[in-house]
Parts: C-alpha cells; sequence; structure tokens
C-alpha cells in the first residue's frame, strides 16, 4: 500500500497497482488493512506525543478490483460490493503518526486476507456511495511515504495496560 496524507475534506489521493503476479489459478482473496495515521488523531494513549487531536471518525476505504482478461471482458468489483467484509478485531488497536502503534500480537488472525478463512463473525461495511461533498478522488503523482529507519525493542514493560 503506498499511505499519502491528504485533507479528506478537499482531496483524497488514490493509487494504482497490478496485481496480477499475486492471482492465483481458482478463488482468490483481496484484503485492506486500514490505521488512523492523521486522520482520526484522537488523544494519545499513555500520555504519547500528539500534534492535533480531532474529533473521531470511521475509518473508511474506497477499492476497486478491475479485472481485465485477455477476450476482452472486464469486470470491477468494488467496495460497494456485498462481497466485502469488516472487522475490528485483530492486533492493531491504536495507530497514529506521531504517537506510534498499539499492536497486540496475540490477536493476530493469521490468514485474515486468504480465501479459506473464517470470517462468519465479520460483518458488511457501510456503504460509501460517494466522497465528502466538495472534495475529490486525484491519483497521486507523488512518491508514496516510506520507512526510512527502524530500530529495535531495548526493552518492553507490560504496566498493566494491556487487555487480556
Amino acid at each position: 500500500m503506498k499511505l499519502t496524507r491528504s485533507l479528506c475534506l478537499r482531496t483524497v489521493y488514490y493509487s494504482t497497482d497490478d496485481v496480477t503476479s499475486l492471482l492465483q489459478a481458482g478463488t482468490n482473496s483481496i484484503g485492506i488493512a486500514l490505521g488512523k495515521g492523521v486522520y482520526d488523531a484522537e488523544r494519545p494513549l499513555d500520555k504519547r506525543y500528539f500534534k492535533i487531536i480531532s474529533k473521531t471518525h470511521p475509518l473508511e476505504a474506497i477499492a476497486q478490483l478491475e479485472i481485465s482478461c485477455k477476450d476482452g471482458f472486464t469486470q470491477f468489483i468494488a467496495t460497494g460490493d456485498d462481497a466485502w467484509l469488516t472487522t475490528v478485531s485483530g492486533p492493531l488497536w491504536e495507530a497514529s503518526w506521531y504517537g506510534g502503534e498499539e499492536y497486540d500480537a496475540r490477536k493476530e488472525l493469521p490468514g485474515w486476507d486468504t480465501v479459506g478463512f473464517d470470517r462468519s463473525a465479520w460483518t458488511r461495511p457501510k456503504n460509501i456511495s460517494s466522497l465528502q461533498p466538495g472534495s475529490q478522488l486525484i491519483s497521486r503523482r507523488f512518491p508514496p511515504l516510506e520507512i526510512v529507519d527502524q530500530w529495535s525493542a531495548v526493552e518492553v514493560l507490560d504496566k498493566g495496560m494491556l487487555p487480556g
């Protein structure tokens, strides 16, 4: 995924990727993992650093899979389609560009983005039929954000704040 910052009330950038090499014969699956980034900048956990505070918003995604066959047939599968499901279960329960992430590896969902995964407890997402009034969808024409450095943890402390 190519992360980008935008003011969603004015501009929503999109990117395209050729996923042909990821397809397998038979049934395939596609998954999207969303994080808050700057979009939903609530007061961070454990008094972490923050620059801005905003009111909470539901996370939203607009996606479309376009399948173009050699015989000229084209099919579109968009996020408004009934094939999409959502859950708030999983290891990432807080994320902020400035305050970092709260990630509980005990809550990982191995295979969540594969065909055979049990999604029976997942629900249909809210259908976003359009962008916010006055905003526009624009192809991103600049490089994505990228990781420029990483650090290894020196120590992990349990302050009794983690669930379960």
